[in-house]
């Protein structure tokens, strides 16, 4: 039996194992989660939750002798400073790479990452050849985890864009809240996006592949102005025009777009092509429930 192990099980691992073990092709799977306190997760049926520190070198080793197949790691920072994001994600990888160099060499990992690594700026368009040289500090350790990561032979960076969803929704929550008196800003520039739930299926669909690449980004079909994105969400919720402040001024992180053509290219396509589609469905989920 292969054996997925997760290494920093939070909500995206939950999920994405949550889907595997309801899927026919899931039985295929050992499932088994590393993190701090299990005891606090909610528990799914056929996933075993161990205790394990993923900064310690040794107590990954005692589960990475029988990673036989697929390690996901999904890190989080310990603080949004450039320190957090070092602690949280260069300092694991440290301890994973070596970790994975040693006691599971023939196990390919998959890496979740950011597409804030890339700093372009200027609108400019970017896929995976792109050069990744933030200038942002959180994002440069980022970068500097995905190199750690990059050592190993057999690896798959995730470049995420901004995640969005049910219970990821403060977008449209602010918007919603917004008035005249105390009004939303919108940043200038272009976002990119992924719904949650096209997330998970593309980490689903990866893990299929026969020979993934060691990159994809991770995001929908259309990079989208910010301005756009809240005067559609305002228009669909009915706030008032002078509730939202359409900022002129250039963003303080550059504005890119971001391309999923070699994730499609494989064979994944995104349910939520777009934010209207992604946000539509949050708005009538909520509609659904207030009934």
């Amino acid at each position: 039996m292969k054996e997925l192990l997760a290494i920093g099980y939070g909500d995206i691992a939950a999920r994405l194992f949550e889907r595997l073990s309801q899927q026919p092709a899931g039985s295929g799977w050992r499932l088994r989660g590393l993190c701090r306190q299990p005891q606090q997760k909610r528990p799914i049926n056929g996933v075993e939750l161990v205790a394990a520190d993923a900064s310690e070198q040794e107590q990954l080793g005692q589960y990475l002798s029988s990673a036989t197949h697929s390690i996901i790691v999904t890190l989080t920072p310990r603080d949004y400073s450039a320190a957090g994001y070092r602690q949280g994600y260069v300092v694991p990888c440290q301890a994973i790479q070596a970790a994975v160099a040693k006691y599971a060499p023939q196990a390919r990992v998959f890496y979740i990452s950011s597409t804030g690594v890339y700093g372009q700026s200027d609108d400019q368009w970017v896929d995976e050849q792109s050069p990744a040289q933030p200038d942002d500090a959180n994002a440069q350790q980022l970068r500097q985890a995905e190199q750690l990561i990059e050592r190993l032979p057999q690896h798959t960076l995730l470049r995420c864009a901004g995640i969005y969803g049910r219970e990821r929704a403060r977008l449209l929550d602010n918007i919603a809240n917004a008035t005249s008196t105390h009004p939303q800003h919108a940043p200038a520039g272009f976002s990119n996006r992924i719904h949650i739930e096209d997330l998970i299926s593309a980490l689903t669909h990866v893990l299929t592949l026969s020979q993934p690449a060691n990159c994809y980004n991770v995001c929908d079909n259309e990079p989208s102005r910010h301005h756009q994105v809240y005067a559609w969400l305002a228009e669909q919720l009915g706030v008032d025009d002078a509730a939202i402040i359409y900022d002129q001024q250039p963003p303080k992180r550059g504005s890119k777009r971001c391309r999923n053509q070699r994730l499609r290219d494989s064979g994944w396509q995104p349910h939520y092509p777009s934010f209207r589609e992604g946000y539509s469905a949050l708005l009538n989920d909520d509609s659904k429930r207030r009934q």
